[in-house]
C-alpha cells in the first residue's frame, strides 16, 4: 500500500494540473475559463469579462496569498490563506478563496475588485451564507435593474449597478438579516424571489432545477451542461464534476473519456461573447 501511495504522490507532482493545483488552487480555473471564453460575466450575459486578468490566481498569489494549506492526508495543499494590508478592506483575512467565490462574487457580478472578494469571502463564512447563491441571486438582481425590472422603490434606494463592489458587501449584511424590503427578498434566493418580482424576471435567473450553476458555463462546456440536466441538484458541480473537460489534454480527453474535446490550451483566446444560457 505504501508503495501505491508513494507512487500516486509522484504522479501527482508530475502531472501539470496537479502542480498547477498544487500552487494556485481552484482560483486557477478563472484563467481556464477566461482564455475559453467561459468566464460567466454579468449573470452569464457574456462569456468573457475585461478585468479577468485582476482575478486571476496569479494575481492572489501576487498581492494577497501569505502560506498554503493543505486538507489532511493530501498532497497537493492548494488552499491558501490571504490578508488584505492596504485599502478599504484593509484587515480582511482568512482561507481560500475558492473559485465559486471569486467567480460568482466577481465576473458574475461585473466586479474586478479582487480585495473585495477576498472581503465578500471572508463575510460570507462569517455570515454562513453560500457565494454561490448569494452571488448568483444578487446577480440576478442586477440585471432586474438593468432591465428595469426592479427600481429604486424594491430596492430601498439602492442603485443596483454592475460592478459596484461596495454595494455587493452590504447586500451581504442586507439578505443574511433580511433588511429592508430588498434584504427580505433576496434572502429568498433568486429563483423564487422572481416569482415575486414576476414580469418576466423568471427568464434571469440562471439555474438548474432551482440550483445555480457551478460556473462552468454550458455553452462553452457541453459535457458540464449535460451533468448538470441530470445531476439530482440540477446547477451543483458536485453532482455534476466533469473535471476532465477541464483540465484534460485534448489526447488525455480522448485516452481517458473518449472525447477528442479536452481543455483549450494556454493561449487560445476565444473571448466570445455569448448568449444567454437559457
Amino acid at each position: 500500500m505504501q508503495t501505491l501511495v508513494q507512487e500516486a504522490v509522484k504522479e501527482l507532482y508530475t502531472d501539470p494540473s496537479s502542480r498547477t493545483y498544487s500552487k494556485h488552487g481552484t482560483p486557477s480555473i478563472v484563467r481556464v475559463r477566461a482564455e475559453a471564453g467561459g468566464l460567466p460575466t454579468r449573470n452569464f450575459q457574456a462569456g468573457a469579462f475585461e478585468h479577468w486578468q485582476d482575478v486571476t490566481s496569479d494575481a492572489l498569489l501576487e498581492s494577497y496569498w501569505t502560506k498554503s494549506k493543505a486538507c489532511f492526508g493530501c498532497s497537493l495543499h492548494c488552499s491558501h490563506f490571504y490578508e488584505v494590508k492596504t485599502g478599504p478592506y484593509a484587515g480582511t483575512k482568512g482561507e481560500g478563496p475558492e473559485w465559486g467565490c471569486i467567480g460568482n462574487i466577481g465576473p458574475a457580478l461585473g466586479n474586478g475588485d479582487l480585495a473585495a472578494i477576498l472581503n465578500a469571502d471572508l463575510q460570507c463564512n462569517k455570515l454562513g451564507i453560500g457565494v454561490t447563491t448569494t452571488g448568483s441571486t444578487i446577480g440576478w438582481a442586477m440585471e432586474c435593474w438593468q432591465k428595469g425590472l426592479l427600481g429604486l422603490n424594491e430596492t430601498d434606494g439602492l442603485r443596483l449597478e454592475w460592478g459596484d463592489h461596495r454595494l455587493i458587501i452590504d447586500l451581504l449584511n442586507r439578505i443574511a438579516f433580511r433588511k429592508g424590503q430588498l434584504g427580505n427578498l433576496l434572502a429568498e434566493g433568486a429563483y423564487r424571489a422572481s416569482h415575486v418580482v414576476g414580469q418576466g424576471s423568471e427568464y434571469f435567473v440562471c439555474h438548474v432545477k432551482g440550483q445555480p450553476p457551478g460556473l462552468a458555463d454550458p455553452r462553452e462546456s457541453t459535457a458540464w451542461g449535460l451533468g448538470y440536466l441530470v445531476a439530482s441538484r440540477g446547477g451543483d458541480h458536485l453532482r455534476a464534476l466533469v473535471a476532465g473537460e477541464t483540465y484534460f489534454t485534448p489526447e488525455e480527453a480522448e485516452k481517458n473519456v473518449r472525447n477528442p474535446g479536452g481543455r483549450p490550451e494556454r493561449g487560445d483566446l476565444r473571448q466570445r461573447q455569448v448568449g444567454k444560457m437559457v
